[in-house]
């Protein structure tokens, strides 16, 4: 008999736990703001999503101030240079909101020397990394980048998941922390 090998039972057992992952939550309720052009659809995820006009970002799930910012690559690079002052407006509303990211649907070796900076954008390599930088120094916004249109999509899904997560841990404290206050008052 052969030796069972770790990497002959670990995909078995991973999808057993995300299934059961899968069942046990509540969907994501998410809302898309009503200006997004091309939205995700969050397809094969446990996810309600909804139309509603955001003051800022693209998405938001319910109970937090979390929101994501949707770029496909060439509207990254558009953003970061002839919008930028536009966006940088955005960002501080960002900000001041509660906080984001912005998730691009390009990898940053794509943006920075792949067919779409050459198309007429010419956007020096030194500007994209500087601009990354200047957003999360400034702002506090991180840009995030998918790779692809799919893959940012399923990584906008897990920071949305995680960002509802925090909100429902952090009013839960808060309710258990309100109900001992009031039984010691009580108490005296």
């Amino acid at each position: 008999m052969e030796p069972t090998l770790a990497a002959d039972i670990l995909p078995d057992v991973l999808g057993k736990i995300h299934a059961r992952r899968k069942t046990a939550e509540e969907p994501l309720i998410i809302t898309v703001d009503t200006r997004e052009q091309a939205p995700w659809t969050f397809e094969r995820l446990n996810v309600i999503t909804t139309r509603g006009t955001l003051n800022v970002g693209d998405y938001r799930t319910e109970g937090t101030a979390f929101v994501i910012e949707r770029k496909s690559g060439p509207d990254f690079l558009s953003t970061i240079t002839w919008g930028r002052e536009r966006f940088e407006r955005e960002l501080a509303r960002m900000r001041e909101a509660g906080g984001g990211v912005i998730v691009v649907e390009a990898s940053l070796a794509e943006l920075l020397y792949g067919p779409d900076n050459r198309r007429g954008q010419r956007v020096h390599p030194n500007s994209i990394m500087g601009t990354v930088a200047a957003f999360q120094a400034r702002y506090g916004v991180p840009t995030l980048f998918g790779g692809t249109r799919d893959l940012a999509e399923r990584l906008a899904y897990h920071l949305l998941r995680q960002a509802a997560r925090q909100a429902a841990e952090s009013a839960e404290a808060t309710a258990t922390t309100e109900q001992e206050a009031e039984c010691s008052i009580e108490r005296t």
